[in-house]
């Protein structure tokens, strides 16, 4: 007669809480609170340990159980770090201050887009978490007071995008009051040239990433961001009014990591070229070999000789964007393709001029690669697309059209 087996079945009842702990780590707050809680005591326990808490994401909220999920989360957020505040237009102030005055040890808290929130509750927030460093109001509607409120904290990050009912007391605030301030983005609010000039005077010593809106600015404003040694994030949207003088300013950053010039229709390939074949003779390195991330988003003018320079002096590119370089071809793509081996992604967009055949060698030297961006390169066939997508399973491709390459379809 044979003999039986009996085999133990685990439950997750009976897992230790080490492991539930970090199971539960792959449910968003608000399953935490609505789900996981409910199923038996120890769980719920479990559901409140401080390790769930510590960065808290509410941006996942369905819209229609937004405040009530909140109102019951609250009691979890007095250890949390970090918070992400959900965007949408029923999301006030008075919200905003019943889940704050939980939070006496925040550091970092994201009210992006969350376009209700006023200068009363920006006090509220600077009174009840004053350990913050950093904030992001990016697409808000505050007015200068609210920056004047924050200058109270030791703030060393701030994201204003496009909040675009500050005006120049905005920057003269930030620079005489935010004496810890390293990084601040500025993109999609037109501040007026000496505005910017006089908050790059003051803080140039402590920046390290800036992005800005361009439109208002000339070469003479990036000579004075030229003088913010420690940058090494650059960042300016509209650079129609610069010409290539500016780029001759950029040779004294020369620890740049990240650069984005978008619009620069008036810099010339030669003076592109120029920039990036730069020599440092002090360190013998060449100006770009550090930068990670390039975008040089309708810099028109660039070429496949000015590209050569890029590909063979930026041996650590991860990320780079061509959108709408209409002299870029194939000649080019190759150059990026044998030199840039790290890349992760790609964004050619509207280079009408390639057919990316010679992609078919992607995989041997592209081995990092995750996002190829091919929208209006009406010049590359679906076959040569499709094609790269069985050749390399890890890689989204966008197509001519801006939609994700489905190898599902015929």
């Amino acid at each position: 007669m044979s003999q039986l087996t009996f085999v133990s079945k685990t439950v997750l009842q009976d897992l230790p809480d080490d492991v539930l702990l970090s199971i539960f780590t792959y449910f968003s707050h608000g399953e935490l609170c609505q789900i996981i809680g409910c199923v038996c005591r120890h769980w719920h326990s479990l559901s409140r340990d401080p390790c769930l808490w510590k960065h808290i994401n509410l941006s996942n909220y369905s819209h229609s159980m937004t405040y009530q999920a909140i109102k019951t989360a609250c009691h979890y957020f007095r250890t949390a770090y970090s918070l992400k505040l959900p965007c949408y237009d029923c999301f006030k102030d008075d919200n905003l201050v019943s889940i704050v005055r939980f939070c006496p040890t925040l550091y970092k808290i994201d009210c992006s887009f969350c376009v209700a929130i006023t200068c009363q509750a920006i006090v509220s927030l600077v009174d009840c978490c004053p350990n913050l460093i950093d904030i992001n109001l990016e697409g808000s509607n505050i007015k200068d007071r609210a920056v004047q409120v924050m200058s109270k904290l030791k703030l060393r990050s701030i994201n204003l995008s496009h909040c675009t009912r500050l005006t120049d007391e905005s920057l003269y605030l930030l620079g005489n009051g935010y004496s810890y301030l390293e990084i601040v983005n500025l993109d999609g609010i037109e501040f007026n040239q000496s505005a910017v000039i006089y908050f790059i005077a003051l803080c140039k010593d402590r920046i390290k990433s800036i992005c800005i809106d361009g439109a208002n600015l000339s070469d003479f404003a990036l000579e004075f961001i030229s003088h913010c040694k420690l940058l090494h994030k650059l960042d300016i949207s509209f650079c129609d009014q610069m010409t290539s003088a500016a780029l001759y300013h950029l040779r004294a950053l020369k620890d740049l990591r990240s650069l984005r010039l978008k619009k620069g229709h008036n810099f010339t390939n030669d003076a592109l070229n120029d920039l990036f074949n730069y020599v440092i003779l002090t360190r013998n390195i060449h100006w770009s070999c550090h930068i990670t991330l390039l975008d040089l988003t309708e810099c028109s003018q660039l070429d496949n000789n000015g590209l050569h320079s890029i590909a063979a002096n930026c041996p650590q590119l991860k990320e780079l964007n061509l959108s709408w370089c209409w002299n870029i071809s194939d000649t080019g793509v190759d150059y990026i393709l044998r030199m840039c081996r790290l890349l992760v992604s790609v964004i050619l967009i509207g280079l009408h001029q390639i057919t990316c055949n010679n992609l078919v060698d992607a995989p041997s030297f592209w081995k990092y690669l995750k996002f190829l961006n091919l929208t209006c390169c009406n010049s590359v066939k679906d076959s040569v697309v499709k094609e790269l997508a069985r050749n390399m399973k890890n890689l989204l491709i966008i197509d001519y059209y801006g939609e994700r390459i489905d190898l599902m379809q015929p």
